[in-house]
């Protein structure tokens, strides 16, 4: 983050106060909270105004430049080469033709997988309709079918670039909390879940 200018330097015309917003207005229209806002405004970091020592006011074009210049953070977020997500077909088994867990109705590029599916992704062993183990592979059928040692009866995956699996992967064991999965993290988190 860059370092933070003080609302001083910000060219604030004394005109403009009458058209000033509260902090509950200002929060609104900016996304930032209020309380937050305020803590702001009282360190004297956003530029505000304020009449007789009371509330401080907002004149919103002025903060949002402030915002921009101080305060935002833009996050593009992960891209996903096309190239690494790959549409695999077959036999008709895509996740919405076979009886997919409650748990995993939100996912979205979820396939019903077999031997044929070669590509990386994180995978769901399920039995009974309950996902049983969240794992993940640059091949997700050759490593779901390493699990000889689980019980299951379906499996399903959604894709995913090599670089963000484990993340993913985490994420899911979080959520879920399947019982096969069985590292110290997972243990803590189904404690404080029972």
């Amino acid at each position: 983050m860059p370092e933070l200018t003080r609302y001083t330097s910000v060219a604030l015309d004394p005109k403009k106060w009458v058209n000033a917003k509260t902090s509950a207005e200002a929060a609104i229209q900016t996304g930032i909270g209020e309380s937050r806002l305020l803590q702001l405004a009282d360190d004297r970091e956003a530029p505000h105004y304020r009449v007789d020592g009371g509330p401080p006011l907002f004149h919103l074009p002025t903060l949002r430049k402030w915002i921009m210049e101080n305060r935002l953070e833009v996050c593009d977020g992960l891209v996903w080469p096309m190239d690494v997500v790959q549409v695999v077909t077959f036999s008709g088994q895509s996740a919405d033709m076979i009886s997919r867990p409650a748990q995993l109705r939100g996912v979205d590029d979820l396939v019903y997988i077999d031997l044929t599916c070669n590509w990386a992704g994180v995978y769901f062993l399920v039995r009974d309709n309950r996902v049983v183990y969240v794992g993940q592979s640059l091949n997700v059928a050759s490593r779901a079918a390493c699990h000889t040692d689980k019980e299951y009866d379906k499996v399903f995956a959604t894709p995913c670039p090599k670089s963000g699996l484990l993340e993913l992967e985490r994420g899911f064991i979080d959520v879920l909390l399947p019982e096969y999965n069985n590292c110290s993290h997972t243990k803590l988190m189904k404690r404080k879940n029972a």
